[in-house]
């Protein structure tokens, strides 16, 4: 194969733990997907060296790293943001840098509704009995029915949406 992705960033394999994946797409384009889970960074350096585009989740792309990655012309964070990604140094090379704007969108909904669902239940004060061997479930009264209750979401972006279309499927 002519072309390497570099895969890199240990929290890369705990979402994605298992690389084929990301082989169809990899073998379309005549690439090899290359997996990096050290932490090392002169063994980062030297596999970054033959990447021609370089995939990483919460690890640092700096100057330093670029430096040494002449073919590459693309870096990926699979993350909504890129701020661990060095842009002025990227921009100097003329390599894309790109991110998932859309990653996490429903998840962080879902863990936002979970929550709230939780604070109306009591489920803390539930648990906390039960962890004791208790089971009163007069002490979380009273608890008020979701129908007709209004939520305030401050800020309307791609996760308030979400979560205000959830929300509003409740009633």
């Amino acid at each position: 194969m002519s072309r390497k992705i570099v895969v890199a960033g240990e929290r890369v394999y705990m979402k994605f733990f298992d690389m084929k994946l990301f082989e169809p797409k990899a073998k379309e384009i005549d690439a090899e997907i290359v997996p990096f889970r050290d932490t090392d960074e002169q063994k980062f350096k030297t596999v970054i060296a033959a990447a021609d585009a370089l995939i990483v989740l919460d690890r640092p792309i700096q100057e330093e790293h670029f430096a040494v990655m002449p073919r590459c012309r693309i870096v990926l964070a699979l993350s909504v943001g890129y701020d661990c990604i060095d842009l002025s140094a990227a921009t100097k090379r003329g390599i894309i840098v790109s991110n998932c704007p859309s990653y996490g969108r429903e998840a962080v909904a879902v863990h936002a509704l979970t929550l709230l669902l939780a604070v109306h239940r009591k489920i803390k004060l539930l648990m906390e009995e039960t962890r004791h061997w208790r089971w009163d479930y007069n002490i979380c009264q009273p608890i008020g029915q979701l129908a007709g209750r209004k939520l305030g979401i401050i800020g309307l972006g791609k996760i308030g949406r979400k979560l205000a279309s959830m929300v509003k499927s409740l009633d």
